[in-house]
C-alpha cells in the first residue's frame, strides 16, 4: 500500500544517514533548542554471539508543537569499513514497546550500505506516536550480531525520529543520533 512504500522510501534515507548524521549531530549540539537524539551508551562492547547491548534512545522534541500520532523512529547498522557488508540474519535490534510491554524484532533491510527498518507494530506499520512540545521520548533498544561476524571491527549504530505531518507526505527526518560500538572477540569487563 502507499503508507509501505513512503516508509520504504524513508528507510532507503536511513541507511544513507552515516555520513550526514555526523554533521547533522554536530550542528544540533551547537544549537540546543534544535530536535536531537541521544544514544546511550554512545560506545561500548559487542561479542558475537554474545549477549544483546541494551542502549536508551532520548528524543527531544525543542519544536513549539506537538508531534502528534506522526513521529517514526528508524534505526540503521553497519560494519565500520572497510568491513564485509551485513546481511539482515547477522543483526539483531530490538525495541521496547511500552504499550503492550513487551520486546519487538525490528525487520531489518538491507540497503547499499547498511541495514535499516523501522519500530514496527504487528500489523507490521510503523509504529506512530506523540511528542508533546518540550518534551522527550524515551525508546529501549537492544541489539546483538551473530557468531559469524568478525571481531576487530566496529558497529556503527543510528537512530532517527521521522515526521509524517499527513499520511501522504514522504517522512522528513527531524533528528538523528548515531554511536559506534566495538566488536570483540570476549568482553572486556566494559560496562555495557
Amino acid at each position: 500500500d502507499v503508507r509501505r512504500g513512503l516508509f520504504s522510501a524513508a528507510l532507503l534515507g536511513v541507511s544513507l544517514l552515516f555520513v550526514p548524521a555526523m554533521a547533522a549531530t554536530s550542528a544540533q549540539a551547537a544549537d540546543p533548542t534544535a530536535p536531537r537524539a541521544e544514544l546511550s551508551p554512545g560506545e561500548g562492547e559487542l561479542v558475537p554471539g554474545g549477549k544483546s547491548l541494551s542502549i536508551d534512545a532520548l528524543f527531544h522534541n525543542t519544536l513549539d508543537t506537538d508531534i502528534t500520532d506522526s513521529f517514526i523512529v528508524a534505526v540503521g547498522a553497519r560494519l565500520a569499513p572497510p568491513a564485509a557488508k551485513l546481511t539482515p540474519d547477522q543483526v539483531r535490534i530490538e525495541w521496547f514497546d511500552a504499550a503492550s510491554a513487551r520486546w519487538r524484532n525490528v525487520e531489518l533491510t538491507a540497503g547499499e550500505t547498511a541495514l535499516s527498518g523501522y519500530l514496527s507494530t504487528d500489523e507490521g506499520l510503523p509504529s506512530a506516536g506523540s511528542l508533546p512540545a518540550g518534551q522527550t521520548a524515551r525508546i529501549g533498544l537492544r541489539v546483538s550480531i551473530a557468531a559469524e561476524v568478525s571481531p576487530a571491527t566496529t558497529l556503527q549504530f543510528v537512530t532517527q525520529g521521522l515526521l509524517q505531518p499527513v499520511p501522504d507526505a514522504e517522512p522528513v527526518p527531524l533528528m538523528d543520533a548515531k554511536a559506534s560500538y566495538s566488536v570483540v572477540a570476549e568482553a572486556s569487563g566494559t560496562p555495557t
